[in-house]
């Protein structure tokens, strides 16, 4: 349907430059944060990009929702100020309708952010203490969580695993 595809070009290009966007500010942000440490000597200098990857990746969830958060309403914003909302509601495409194609984009992101809260939950769990397999199974058990309860929420808009 044209509703969908173009809804979902729309969403996959706002979601792109937003992402760019985000990680370029995280990134750099990582970057001062990381020299700072590393002219301190709290790690070997040439583990500086290394280190910086690390942090980069345990931002990776947040970065992705809200890259998908972002690109969503500016989408819609986008349609309703160049009024291809008001042409769609007199089509009789109503509101409801943008979730179908809106969950048929965001569910390979909500399962990446799925498996990044796996690499999150980890380094928490350890940093309390816990043992490393029991914070493994913990970590593991949660992102198992995750994909069980995307699973009846993709299937409720039509997509099938």
């Amino acid at each position: 349907m044209l509703f969908h595809s173009s809804i979902r070009k729309e969403l996959a290009r706002s979601f792109g430059a937003t992402l760019i966007v985000l990680v370029t500010v995280v990134m750099t942000m990582t970057l001062i944060r990381t020299l700072g440490q590393a002219s301190r000597g709290s790690f070997n200098p040439s583990d500086v990009m290394l280190v910086m990857g690390y942090n980069v990746l345990a931002f990776l969830p947040n970065i992705m929702t809200m890259g998908l958060f972002v690109a969503t309403v500016g989408t819609l914003s986008r349609l309703y100020r160049d009024s291809e909302m008001v042409i769609w509601f007199s089509s009789g495409v109503g509101l409801w309708n943008l979730l179908a194609p809106l969950m048929r984009f965001a569910w390979p992101i909500l399962l990446a952010i799925a498996t990044l809260a796996l690499f999150v939950l980890l380094p928490l769990l350890l940093r309390q203490g816990l043992g490393f397999w029991l914070s493994l199974g913990l970590a593991s058990a949660a992102t198992v969580v995750c994909y069980l309860a995307m699973l009846p929420l993709l299937r409720k808009f039509g997509v099938q695993l």
